[in-house]
C-alpha cells in the first residue's frame, strides 16, 4: 500500500530543488515504482515518470525532490498525485495554503480514545515516517520556567510537558497551576512530551478573577465615552435648528418689507 505522506511546497529560501513529495510504503513487501508517475494536478507541471527501478522498502518512506521530478508545487493551493503503471490514481494529497518551511504530512494522533490520521502542517521530515503525536488532557499541578506537569484526566499519571514558544507573561496565564487543558504534543520519553498546540478547557480560579477584573475595568472605562459622543451631535443639531429659525425670521421680515413698499 503506497501513500503520499508528506509534501514540502514552500521550503525556506528558494523553492527550486528544495521542494519534495514523500511516498511511504505501508505494506510488508518492497514496492518498485518503475512505470509509476507523479504530478501536481491536471493543469500543473509535466508529470514525472519513474523510468528506472525505484524501490521503497517495507514500512519505509522515500522523498523525491523537484531537482529530479521538476514538479513545481504552488505556494497557494495545489496537490500531489501518484499514479500506477496503468495510469490509475493511487493517492492524492491536497492543500489550500502554505507556511514557509512547513510540510503537509499525514500524522497519526494517539489519545485515550484510540488513534486517527490528520493532515497537519509540521516540521519537514523527508525520508522518514511521520512522527506520531499525542492528545493529552489533564490539570496542571506544577510549573517551572519552560515546563509544567499535568495529572492526566483518566490515568492520573503525572506527565512533564516542555514548551518554548510562549512569552513568560503568556505562559503565566495559559499554564497557571490548576488550569485544565487539552494538549497536542510529541513524545520525547515515556513521561516527557513537547507541546505543539493546546486548548484551555478550564482556566485556574486566579485567571478567572483576572478576566473578570479586566472586563469590569473596560466596562467602567467605556461608561463616560458615549456621553461625550452624544453631546457633540446634539449641539450641532441645536445650532442647525437655530439657523433655520433665524433664516425663516429673516425671510418673513423681507416679505413684510416688500408688502409695505
Amino acid at each position: 500500500m503506497l501513500k503520499i505522506t508528506e509534501i514540502l511546497p514552500n521550503p525556506k529560501g528558494t523553492d527550486t530543488n528544495n521542494e519534495f513529495i514523500e511516498i511511504t510504503n505501508f505494506s510488508d513487501e518492497s514496492i518498485n515504482l518503475k512505470g509509476f508517475s507523479l504530478d501536481d494536478g491536471e493543469k500543473g507541471s509535466k508529470p514525472y515518470k519513474f523510468n528506472a527501478d525505484t524501490i521503497i522498502l517495507p514500512s519505509s518512506s522515500k522523498s523525491f525532490y523537484n531537482s529530479i521530478t521538476k514538479i513545481a508545487l504552488n505556494n497557494t493551493s495545489d496537490s500531489a498525485r501518484l499514479f500506477d503503471g496503468a495510469g490509475e490514481l493511487i493517492d492524492e494529497l491536497k492543500y489550500e495554503k502554505t507556511t514557509e518551511n512547513k510540510s503537509y504530512s499525514h500524522t497519526e494522533i494517539l489519545s485515550e480514545k484510540g488513534s486517527r490520521i490528520l493532515l497537519l502542517e509540521t516540521d519537514p521530515t523527508p525520508n522518514k515516517q511521520n512522527e506520531k503525536l499525542y492528545k493529552l488532557t489533564g490539570t496542571i499541578t506544577e510549573k517551572t520556567e519552560n515546563s509544567f506537569q499535568i495529572s492526566e484526566e483518566k490515568s492520573r499519571k503525572t506527565l512533564t510537558i516542555n514548551y518554548s514558544q510562549t512569552t513568560k507573561e503568556l505562559s503565566d496565564i495559559a499554564f497557571a497551576k490548576n488550569t485544565e487543558l487539552s494538549i497536542l504534543a510529541s513524545k520525547e520519553s515515556a513521561s516527557i512530551f513537547k507541546i505543539i498546540d493546546y486548548q484551555i478547557l478550564k482556566p485556574s480560579s486566579q485567571n478567572e478573577s483576572t478576566s473578570i477584573n479586566n472586563f469590569t475595568e473596560q466596562k467602567e472605562f467605556k461608561v463616560d465615552l458615549p456621553v461625550q459622543i452624544i453631546i457633540l451631535p446634539i449641539t450641532i443639531i441645536l445650532i442647525i435648528i437655530l439657523l433655520i429659525i433665524k433664516r425663516k425670521h429673516l425671510n418673513h421680515s423681507c416679505q413684510h418689507n416688500q408688502q409695505n413698499v
